[in-house]
């Protein structure tokens, strides 16, 4: 025979189980949704503001900068770990003062080339782009992200609040 306290108990267990596989089944349902891509302006440009995030998302990079006028690194490293195959993958980040499309390194490949933006603040996050890169050249854990000024050398800016997506 049980008492009421054990029952209560039981019940908590119970209640505490069904929360846990309710929010499993959520995120698995969630990271399903392969097919949900930030749509893409004329021109194949990559579209400004905050976008959804449909996959995985590292740990992100404050600022990088390039260029002889401003300070800072030109280069960082994000941790990104997914499970399974990667199907796709993005780069997300700010832009502020590029004007010419310079590319992009991720693992010392050239994957994207940034948008001219040149309006903006260094380092700050107020625009964000969304550029879809070959997800083959990620690694499961640690990924070098590098920008460049190589389309105008003397050109300065910055990429602020830079993050890697994986989905698939």
């Amino acid at each position: 025979m049980t008492t009421g306290g054990e029952r209560q108990r039981g019940h908590s267990i119970f209640l505490l189980f069904l929360c846990l596989v309710l929010g499993l089944g959520l995120s698995l349902l969630s990271l399903g949704l392969s097919g949900t891509v930030r749509a893409r302006a004329s021109g194949d440009v990559p579209v400004l503001g905050k976008g959804p995030t449909v996959g995985l998302v590292s740990n992100a990079i404050e600022c990088l900068a390039v260029g002889d006028a401003l300070p800072g690194q030109a280069r960082g490293i994000v941790t990104l770990d997914w499970q399974g195959q990667a199907e796709a993958a993005r780069l997300i980040l700010s832009v502020a003062g590029t004007e010419a499309a310079h590319s992009i390194k991720v693992n010392g490949q050239p994957v994207a080339r940034v948008p001219i933006h040149p309006d903006g603040q260094p380092c700050s996050d107020e625009d964000d782009f969304y550029l879809e890169i070959p997800p083959n050249v990620l690694v499961q854990g640690e990924n070098l992200i590098e920008i460049t000024n190589d389309a105008a050398p003397d050109d300065s800016w910055t990429a602020a609040q830079v993050r890697l997506e994986v989905s698939g």
